[in-house]
């Protein structure tokens, strides 16, 4: 029997209790919470831009949605920070790129990928192929940061 994870889109033969690709549940009263995310989605976007912060407001928002997207379910999160208007980089962009790999080593989230690097080659969309749809697949977005939970 083969059928598609509702999650991440990824097919699976067999009836394992969790998908091997997201490692979302896939029976009983856990699939379907996997699935009540926000508006159905198994990804959210984070716009840290909005309103301006400072970047310690910037990352203080960040923490709480990430740990509101996991417990919501969501696998995904796109994190629109800006590039800075050097072209180089700004501070939120900085900042949240260096606390990334602290929230991994802490077990907060799983991985994450540069705009930069968000492809439809990218560990990220293979992992969750519906992610090929995303308008920022193959952009090279220095302004956003793919991270998964």
């Amino acid at each position: 029997m083969s059928q598609d994870c509702p999650t991440c889109g990824n097919p699976i033969d067999g009836a394992p209790a969790r998908c091997p690709f997201c490692d979302s549940p896939l029976s009983g009263h856990h699939a379907q919470s996997a699935r009540a995310t926000p508006a159905g989605r198994f990804h959210i976007v984070v716009n840290l831009e909005t309103g301006r912060p400072t970047v310690e407001e910037a990352l203080a928002i960040l923490e709480r949605r990430l740990d509101t997207a996991r417990r919501q379910g969501v696998k995904v999160v796109k994190v629109i920070h800006g590039y800075g208007s050097s072209g180089v980089g700004g501070d939120i962009k900085q900042a949240v790129r260096r606390a990334l790999p602290q929230y991994r080593s802490q077990g907060l989230i799983q991985d994450f990928a540069a705009g930069e690097e968000f492809t439809k080659r990218s560990a990220v969309v293979r992992r969750f192929p519906k992610l090929k749809d995303d308008r920022d697949v193959g952009r090279g977005n220095k302004g956003v940061t793919v991270v998964v939970l």
